[in-house]
């Protein structure tokens, strides 16, 4: 596994502050969305993960994100299926009901 030095993760911070900042100028929100990877799922299996890192650097410049972790991490096995690490309906739902606890999403014009 390739791990992503702070500076590094720095650098991706300043590129999505420059994205972000750019449709701001446009009137346009933008949020990025934080995939919990297995390792941060299942550290005592896969090591440690960068993604509480990133996670910090995005906060500390500013950035919009959604971070699904802290509900993943309860029950990953709930929220993945079983043979891998693609999302199930769970997920989804948890995603859309958190975008809407933030105010990101409007749920009732979902269909």
């Amino acid at each position: 596994r390739i791990r992503i030095a702070t500076a590094q993760m720095k650098k991706l911070a300043d590129g999505l502050l420059f994205v972000q900042n750019y449709f701001r100028k446009q009137n346009t929100k933008i949020y990025f969305l934080i995939v919990p990877d297995k390792e941060s799922l299942y550290p005592g299996i896969f090591g440690k993960s960068d993604m509480i890192e990133a996670y910090n650097q995005f906060r500390i410049k500013g950035i919009n994100v959604v971070d699904m972790l802290p509900y993943f991490i309860q029950d990953p096995g709930y929220y993945y299926f079983n043979s891998d690490t693609h999302w199930n309906a769970h997920a989804v739902l948890k995603l859309m009901e958190v975008l809407k606890e933030q105010g990101v999403l409007d749920t009732a014009s979902v269909r």
